[in-house]
Parts: C-alpha cells; sequence; structure tokens
C-alpha cells in the first residue's frame, strides 16, 4: 500500500506543478519562483531552509533567489544563527507579485473546491504531514531501513553522516 501512496503523491506533485505553471504565467512568473516567494513569506528561512522545504537542490533556489533580489522581490537579511545563510525577506513589491500569484489562483480554487467538498481538508493535511514526518525519520543515507526497524524496537542507535 506504500507503493500505491507513493505513486498517488508523485502524480498529486506532478498535478500542482503543472496547473502552478500555468497559474504562475498568468502573474508573469514562474512556479519555482513562486514557491520560493511563498515559503519566504511564510517565516523566516534562509536559501537551505527553503530548499529543503521544497525538496529541491540549494542551488536551485539559490539561482532562483538570486533572480528574485534582482528583481527587487526579495532581500536578504541577516540571520542571527548562521551569519553566512541570511533569511528571505519579501519587500513591498515582492509581497505585490505574490499577491498577484495568490489572486491568480482564486478562480482555480473554485473550480476545484466543489469538488472536494467530501474531503476533510483539515484531516487530509494532518494526514499528509503526519506521513511526510514518518518518512522523515528514516535517514536513509545514514542508515538501512533495516536499522531504523531495530530503533523502533528500541535497539540500535542513530548514526548520521558528517557533513
Amino acid at each position: 500500500m506504500i507503493d500505491q501512496l507513493a505513486i498517488e503523491a508523485y502524480a498529486l506533485s506532478a498535478t500542482f506543478r503543472r496547473h502552478g505553471t500555468v497559474l504562475a504565467a498568468r502573474a508573469g512568473q514562474t512556479q519555482p519562483r513562486w514557491q520560493v516567494l511563498r515559503a519566504a513569506s511564510m517565516e523566516l528561512l534562509s536559501v537551505p531552509q527553503i530548499a529543503r522545504r521544497l525538496g529541491v537542490t540549494r542551488q536551485n533556489v539559490q539561482r532562483i533567489t538570486d533572480e528574485l533580489v534582482a528583481d527587487r522581490l526579495v532581500q536578504l537579511v541577516l540571520n542571527q544563527d548562521h551569519k553566512a545563510s541570511p533569511h528571505l525577506v519579501l519587500t513591498p513589491r515582492g509581497q505585490e507579485t505574490l499577491d498577484a500569484l495568490t489572486e491568480a489562483g482564486v478562480d482555480y480554487r473554485k473550480a476545484v473546491w466543489p469538488r472536494l467538498r467530501h474531503v476533510d481538508l483539515a484531516d487530509l493535511v494532518a494526514l499528509l504531514k503526519s506521513v511526510n514526518h514518518a518518512l522523515a525519520e528514516v535517514d536513509l543515507e545514514a542508515e538501512t531501513v533495516e536499522g531504523a526497524k531495530s530503533r523502533r524496537s528500541g535497539e540500535g542507535r542513530r548514526i548520521r553522516k558528517s557533513s
């Protein structure tokens, strides 16, 4: 069943990306720029933090961030915890752009919502977070799946690769 979950998650992600590309273009942006703007608008995050959250490379987010800075949509502010990795903050122009992107999706959400009325979206979001958290607990670079099983049973210890 976990395989079917993975297939549906990949399909959902692809659909969101495809629709996001069309919606972002309506506001003169790209879907990856929209993702970075949205992530930066929600809380103070650095490029590596945004990359981890979006599941993409730091280099890709850095390239997009450089474009957003050049377009004066975000500015970089000092990160007290990691001075070499500043936080992204939306500028007023960046907030206007994000608002336009959000507005571009209003009709889309209105078209989708009736098809999901029978679904408790809050429960679905909580379930997806739970699945994501469970998957994230298994660090495939640091251990085998067998190691994860033994850890759940109280055996073994987690060994992380040093970076």
